[in-house]
């Protein structure tokens, strides 16, 4: 395109879309991946309660897929974030963990580990769902997922093994670079 013609249609463009009303944004894709929109994640807490979180609820939400109680490095991950929750508070971000465990081992796992974050039991569609099974053995594994105040993937890391996870520090480093968007 020349020059005569482009300072032709840029005016002509930006009045076009002043003229025409507002402008519809894309439709974000439903999904798990990176700037996809989730559903609700429904759970049991060690209560017996059945609750959702995530989707869309107004807050920033942290999703911690473990791989289960009986994991030491999950349980060294979750007293970590523990000790950083004063860190996602002040960005106004709850943490929520997922588990495939029953309730009644999450509530075992509480009275050893007491944390401030509520841990969900989920099923193992939850899991898949969110494509964090290992292929073929269909093992758990680690990942933490951001999702902003409409539900939307604004930050994804799935572990390739047991021990590869999402550090603190990188989690909210990514909340505050989105929230400052």
């Amino acid at each position: 395109m020349d020059v005569k013609c482009a300072r032709f249609l840029l005016p002509l463009l930006v009045w076009l879309s002043a003229c025409g009303g507002p402008v519809s944004q894309p439709e974000i894709p439903v999904g798990t991946g990176q700037d996809e929109r989730t559903a609700p994640v429904s759970g049991v807490l060690p209560s017996g309660e059945k609750t959702r979180v995530g989707g869309g609820r107004g807050a920033v939400t942290v999703l911690v897929f473990y791989r289960g109680s009986g994991c030491g490095l999950c349980r060294a991950q979750l007293e970590r974030i523990q000790s950083n929750l004063p860190a996602y508070s002040r960005l106004d971000a709850s943490v929520v963990a997922l588990t495939l465990d029953p309730p009644a081992s999450t509530a075992a796992l509480l009275e050893s580990l007491p944390l401030d974050f509520p841990i969900l039991s989920v099923d193992t569609a939850v899991f898949e769902e969110w494509g964090v099974l290992e292929a073929g053995r269909e093992a758990p594994l680690p990942a933490t997922f951001v999702l902003d105040g409409e539900g939307v993937v604004r930050y994804r890391y799935i572990g390739r093994n047991a021990g590869d996870r999402a550090l603190d520090a990188e989690v909210l480093t990514a909340i505050q670079l989105f929230e400052d968007h």
